[in-house]
């Protein structure tokens, strides 16, 4: 869980990790769209917050869709990487 900096997305995706962002400043909503488009994680918004909202978002992930998506991303990125 992170405001979505460009290596800790990299890094998620690499270790299908999934990911939940709160984005507030500048590129960081594109890139949280494309996170939630490719199903790779949750995003929340500033005004979405709330104390359920959190507890449910960091119980959820495991089991969210999102999980095996990530994996999918990640076999794919490190078979290009690793050949």
């Amino acid at each position: 869980m992170y405001h979505r900096g460009i290596n800790g997305v990299h890094e998620a995706i690499y270790h299908a990790v999934p990911m939940v962002i709160f984005p507030f400043l500048f590129d960081q909503f594109a890139l949280a769209a494309a996170i939630r488009e490719n199903g790779i994680g949750l995003v929340l918004r500033k005004h979405e917050i709330t104390e359920e909202r959190l507890e449910l978002t960091i119980i959820i992930p495991r089991s969210y869709p999102c999980g095996p998506n990530a994996r999918i991303i990640a076999m794919t990125c490190n078979e290009r990487l690793h050949g």
